[in-house]
Order: structure tokens, then sequence, then C-alpha cells
């Protein structure tokens, strides 16, 4: 009997050790497209159109919810710990104005850093500002939803 109850507190030792292990392993997740494809952008105003980019570079990760002639382009890298939040360790956006003509009007790069410059909301009138970063966090929140079923 004496060895039952030691055998069980070694069962039970052995499970927290494993638990701590794994929760100590770093994992890596990319969301959005490749960091390969989205360095390799080449998009000229007035040239690129649309459907070359869809037919290029994909669907776009999201069109601005307020505009529809804008569309952006996300390559995340997120690393996380299994009982850590999730840190964004590189990023990679381009947002990306269209013409009536579906053409490339004017495209801005945006990284990790300077996100916060990002105005997604820029003909919508917003009572403050975190209703924007709601809105952010939901369209990025998605992306890495859609990568994980993926």
């Amino acid at each position: 009997m004496g060895t039952n109850i030691i055998m069980y507190f070694l069962n039970f030792f052995l499970v927290i050790v494993v638990f701590l292990f794994t929760g100590c392993v770093e994992n890596k997740q990319i969301n959005g497209i490749s960091f390969n494809k989205i360095n390799d952008f080449n998009i000229e105003i007035g040239k690129t159109s649309k459907n070359l980019l869809l037919n290029k570079y994909g669907p776009p990760s999201f069109e601005s919810p307020f505009n529809k002639n804008i569309i952006y382009y996300v390559s995340q890298n997120i690393i996380y710990k299994n009982l850590d939040a999730p840190k964004v360790k590189k990023m990679i956006l381009y947002k990306i104005n269209l013409d009536k003509n579906n053409l490339v009007k004017e495209f801005k790069q945006y990284d990790e850093k300077d996100i916060a410059k990002l105005e997604i909301a820029e003909d919508a009138v917003l009572q403050n500002d975190n209703k924007l970063m709601l809105i952010i966090k939901e369209m990025i929140g998605n992306l890495q939803k859609q990568s994980l079923q993926n």
C-alpha cells in the first residue's frame, strides 16, 4: 500500500514537471501572407491593379470597413508561450488605396513599431480612439483565428 502512494505522488510530480516545461516552450505562429511574398511586394502607382494583386498575393488580409477602395495585406510573426499572452515579434502591413478603376492610387507600409499610426477610420467619425483600437484588435484577432483554422 505504501508503494501505491509513492507511485501516485511520483506520477503527480511528473505531470507537474511536464506541464511546467511545456509551458516554457516558445511557439511561433505566422499569420497573413508569407514574409517572403510581402517583402517582395512590387507595386507601381497607377499601373498595378487589384486583379494583379489578387493573382500574385491572394485575397487581401482585410478591407477597410469604411471604404471598399482600401485594402490591407498583413504578415505577422507571433511568439507565445502556453501560459503567456502572445507577442508580435515582427509585422509588416501594406495599406493600399485603389482608384475608381481599381488601380493603386497610393500605398503605405507599416511595421510593428509604427502600427499605431495606421488610420483605418479616416473617413469615419468615431467618438473616441478606443473604438478604433477595438476594430484593429478585432481584425488582427480574426486573422489569427483564420490562420489557426487553416
